[in-house]
């Protein structure tokens, strides 16, 4: 199974946001191997659930923290982002509840998450570390 990891790669220079990036992606990670290497039993309905909870918790609260920094730092592309942010809590949550119902397991949900983290971070974080480079570099001295 191909977990993604946090990999240097990621890093949108904002250092932040580079951070809480790497935290989600290794605490999911760190779930998803304890779950594969079997140290803990497949969690009952109710430790999967507080386990995709406490996911959920920490996806909103990057992602708060994600729009507060955009937000403050005029990012043009603020309401599209947050609206990506939305759509993807959205729809996390509906294949979630469709994957719970079909008896998937937790792993599975978890690399599901971890996926989705990485297309994320690529094609919409990656685009905000660009902003933030310029931006510093709009404010630079000339030599």
């Amino acid at each position: 199974m191909g977990l993604v990891r946090w990999r240097d790669e990621y890093k949108i220079d904002i250092a932040e946001i580079d951070r809480e990036h790497q935290a989600l992606f290794d605490g999911i990670a760190a779930l998803v191997t304890c779950l594969l290497l079997q140290r803990i039993k497949e969690p009952d309905g109710e430790r999967r659930q507080l386990l995709l909870d406490e996911i959920t918790l920490q996806l909103k609260t990057h992602f708060r923290n994600e729009e507060t920094w955009m937000k403050e730092a005029g990012y043009p592309e603020y309401e599209q982002h947050r609206q990506e942010h939305k759509r993807l809590m959205d729809e996390g949550q509906r294949i979630i509840r469709e994957k719970i119902a079909a008896g998937e397991s937790v792993s599975d949900l978890l690399v599901c998450l971890t996926c989705w983290m990485d297309e994320h971070v690529v094609e919409y974080d990656k685009e905000l570390g660009r902003y933030a480079k310029q931006r510093i570099a709009s404010y630079a001295c000339p030599s």
